[in-house]
């Protein structure tokens, strides 16, 4: 069995511990509130909002050149896959000067698909039209 005088020491020392944390806890929240109090931001909150709205507005400024960099290096790189394309283009390659010459449906890019008295389609970048091989002449100008 505990003694009394035991327990009302405990108590004692539970009670002075006790009131020693209240006593922190309310200390820290003053210290607490008057950080606040002197806020600077609380005191003139309408400062805080003009530095964070200037903020926004350069982070907007810098968000709108980033998309017109962009768009304009996007824009080069499609004109020059543009150029290149255009390069290649059959039709632009016929205006040149070149033709598209075939056989039965079939391009010719060779003298040895065709004979004498053939008859093929010679397409040009405007119009075409049908011939006969009279003659076949190698890369070295020699006749067949």
């Amino acid at each position: 069995v505990p003694n009394i005088i035991d327990l009302i020491k405990h108590i004692n020392q539970l009670s002075i511990r006790l009131n020693e944390g209240i006593f922190k806890k309310i200390n820290f929240q003053k210290l607490y509130l008057d950080g606040l109090k002197t806020s600077f931001v609380l005191k003139k909150p309408d400062i805080m909002f003009d530095a964070k709205k200037q903020r926004l507005d350069t982070l907007i400024e810098n968000l709108d050149k980033n998309i017109k960099n962009r768009l304009l290096m996007n824009n080069i790189l499609l004109n020059n896959i543009i150029d290149k394309l255009r390069i290649i283009n059959p039709i632009e390659v016929l205006k040149r000067g070149y033709a598209i010459v075939t056989k039965d449906g079939l391009s010719i890019e060779n003298v040895n698909k065709i004979s004498t008295k053939d008859k093929v389609n010679i397409r040009l970048s405007v119009g075409n039209f049908n011939a006969t091989i009279d003659e076949i002449m190698e890369e070295n100008n020699e006749r067949s």
